[in-house]
């Protein structure tokens, strides 16, 4: 039976290719896909490196690096990373704790646990003249020594053991953390033809219970090995690996897996009195790792007949679960040797992931399906090489870890001549993307539930983000409010700014033709509003207006919180201009009537300076023009208007003749004589004595034209105590001839 089985298997195993694909890199992960911790001096990385990922993602890795090829002295490390393959600089001494150095060990197995409260406890060993002295260690989650846990975190148990026999020549092989706060410490003894297994408890602060001492187990008389060591939820230890097999023909070993008690005794409720010896192959067997299932189950990996991989199931009494595979067990030729084969934990879908290494020392990797088929969807079934350092060395693989989101994390030694902590992630094939789990059905997915792969996933969506993949009102593509809750997903918690803005304003333009804002003019503060108290700095589109503005616009003031968000409102502007124009005309103006019989006046003739802050646009005279009815004194206006309408006028005192006069009277005029100018109280009329007895016409105009005071006769003050101050026009006519003198009020 034994042959047929093998001879079925060997048929199922023939998908293998001896000429592996190299594996899938990730390089967005540490330096183009790899990190490497180089604080070792050594120059061999040994051992099984052991990895953990924390559940903040972070990743743990202890590895023993020998000063020397031969030997077991050398340098113990704890090194953490980022999720990115960045080193963690928050742990330890900048990223990494030195756990004793270039101290001879017993053996390293990467003994390495992470608590449920972020602890960590790791152990290290010595065996000398017969004596064992154990250490174990315990640091908080930034790496420091936990003070609660022995001494400053470190408990020494020195043990003295028999010359030889049962227990001689151990080593302490791991740490298991029971559910009650207790630690399992595990050992395994080499001495001669004696390999024997060993437990015993210690309290959760580092102290040994009362009468406490190693319990010695002889599974055979002649040889036994331990390979891997897991502890179930009900503090049950099972140990892993093989034991030899006296009925074959030559010295073979059978795989072994057996189950303890806490106490240390064996637990014969498990397979044959506490035992399970299994020959899969005919040949070498040997059970190099297992997995206990959420079902109680006890899925395990070795290696049978050195170039086989055999994959064996048990439930949970230690019997063969014969629903999986033939008779429980499945056997895969020519793919990998015996040395140092691991398995990853169950991925959400129960894949899991075994490496070994290939003839040649190339590290290897293939992925199962949960009923042991290999899985072909995984580099089409075939086993995956371990992907070449840039230095173009080999990464020999000692750990690796499944990611939920079905990445692959591997670490261990590169082959040149630095023999350094590696850590590598792999993607699960080459074009394989990021998904993400999208359970609310938003089009945003949740960023902490990916899935790499080549197809889409039902329920996923190619981009993530979403803080709360539950309610599909929260996602980065909504707005944020008020509401004390994170809705947009960016990590802050209300940060849009309750603002409330003036509907509407009008603004003037000043003299220079310009309007400056303050975003603070158009804010209604009031701090009884939700979100309203934090805001930091107001802000316009549009700070300033000049005359090319005028009209209306629509602004927007954006208010920004003391957390860094925005939010705006609008207000509608009407820009004005209300300044009148300045103009000024000259006092008076002598015209003659040409043989047309008309005169235009121009504004050039009028217009003493004008100005506007947005400028003139129209102008206008009246009256414009004088025919030779209008011979005399006339007083005529000029307008000036800007765009926006506003206008000023001014007058002057235009003399108006004819060519056809004969007698210019005006000289008359010439000798009266106004005083003071400037005036303040009276100014005097100087009139010839030849003209104080003829009919003069006196009349006292301000700037606008208007007649303020007139007099017919001779006058000789005029009393301008009251009048505004300002300039004044006096206008003496005589015979249709006049003179205008200009003065000013003080």
């Amino acid at each position: 039976m034994r042959n047929f089985i093998h001879v079925f298997l060997l048929i199922s195993a023939i998908i293998f290719s001896t000429n592996a694909q190299s594996a899938f890199l990730d390089t967005t992960f540490g330096n183009n896909g790899f990190a490497i911790d180089s604080s070792g001096s050594g120059d061999f990385l040994v051992g099984r490196s052991k990895m953990l990922v924390q559940p903040d993602q972070k990743i743990l890795v202890r590895y023993f690096q020998k000063a020397s090829f031969g030997g077991l002295a050398g340098e113990i490390f704890l090194t953490r990373f980022l999720k990115d393959g960045t080193p963690d600089f928050a742990f330890g001494d900048n990223g990494s704790v030195v756990i004793n150095n270039n101290q001879s060990y017993t053996d390293d197995l990467g003994q390495l646990i992470l608590l449920a409260d972020g602890k960590i406890i790791t152990s290290f060993a010595t065996f000398s003249n017969n004596t064992l002295q154990s250490v174990i260690l315990k640091f908080d989650n930034n790496g420091q020594p936990e003070p609660t846990f022995g001494t400053n975190g470190r408990v020494e148990i020195i043990e003295t053991l028999p010359p030889n026999g049962i227990g001689h020549s151990p080593t302490l092989y791991d740490i298991l953390p029971a559910t009650n706060g207790k630690l399992i410490l595990f050992y395994q003894s080499y001495s001669g033809n004696y390999q024997d297994f060993g437990l015993r408890e210690i309290n959760a602060n580092g102290s040994l219970p009362t009468g406490s001492d190693v319990v010695w187990t002889e599974t055979d008389q002649w040889d036994e090995s331990a390979y891997i060591v897991g502890i179930q939820p009900d503090n049950r230890i099972l140990v892993g690996g093989a034991v030899v097999n006296h009925d074959a023909g030559s010295s073979t070993y059978d795989m072994l897996l057996a189950r303890f008690d806490p106490s240390g005794y064996t637990n014969e409720e498990f397979g044959n009195q506490g035992y399970i010896r299994k020959d899969i192959s005919g040949d070498d067997d040997r059970l190099h790792d297992f997995i206990i299932l959420p079902n109680g189950k006890i899925l395990g990996v070795g290696a049978a007949n050195n170039f086989n991989v055999f994959l064996a199931r048990f439930n949970p009494d230690g019997s063969s679960d014969t629903s999986f595979g033939n008779n429980g067990q499945r056997i895969f030729q020519d793919i990998i040797n015996n040395n140092n084969i691991k398995m990853s934990g169950l991925m959400p879908d129960n894949r899991f992931v075994v490496k070994g290494v290939a003839v040649g020392g190339k590290s290897f990797l293939i992925r199962f399906k949960e009923n042991g088929d290999v899985d072909s969807t995984f580099n089409g079934g075939q086993k995956i090489k371990v992907p070449f350092m840039p230095s173009d060395t080999n990464l020999w693989v000692q750990d690796l870890v499944v990611l939920p989101d079905h990445r692959i994390l591997v670490c261990g030694a590169n082959s040149g001549s630095d023999k350094n902590l590696v850590i590598s992630r792999l993607l699960p094939a080459t074009n394989a993307t990021a998904w993400y789990h999208d359970m609310d059905m938003d089009n945003y997915g949740n960023s902490n539930d990916a899935v790499y792969s080549v197809d889409q996933p039902s329920g996923y969506i190619a981009i993530g983000g979403d803080c709360n993949d539950l309610i599909a009102s929260i996602n980065p593509g909504v707005p944020e409010l008020c509401n004390g809750t994170d809705d947009n997903c960016n990590g802050l918690l209300d940060e849009i700014p309750t603002i409330v803005c003036v509907e509407s304003s009008d603004l003037s333009l000043d003299t220079a033709g310009t309007v400056t804002l303050n975003p603070e003019s158009f804010w209604i503060p009031n701090s009884m509003l939700p979100c309203s108290d934090d805001i930091v700095s107001l802000s316009l589109d549009t700070m300033s207006f000049d005359c090319s503005d005028i009209g209306e616009h629509t602004l927007t003031l954006t208010a920004t919180s003391g957390q860094g968000g925005t939010s705006t409102c609008l207000i509608n502007v009407q820009i004005l201009d209300k300044i009148a124009p300045l103009v000024e005309c000259i006092p008076e103006l002598s015209i003659t009537i040409d043989d047309t019989g008309l005169y235009t006046l121009t504004a050039n003739q009028l217009a003493a300076g004008s100005s506007d802050n947005c400028g003139i646009v129209t102008s206008t005279i009246n009256p414009p023009q004088f025919s030779t009815n209008d011979i005399g004194v006339q007083t005529v206006y000029y307008t000036v208007t800007d765009a926006s309408g506003n206008s000023s006028s001014c007058f002057s005192v235009v003399t108006v003749s004819g060519i056809s006069a004969t007698k210019n009277n005006a000289d008359d005029l010439e000798g009266i004589l106004l005083t003071p100018n400037p005036v303040k109280d009276q100014v005097s009329i100087r009139i010839p004595a030849h003209l104080q007895q003829e009919s003069l016409n006196l009349q006292l105009l301000d700037a606008q034209g208007r007649i303020l005071w007139q007099n017919i006769g001779f006058v000789a003050t005029i009393n301008v105590t009251h009048w505004p101050v300002g300039h004044y026009f006096l206008r003496v006519e005589k015979d249709g001839q006049s003179r205008v003198f200009t003065f000013e009020k003080v």
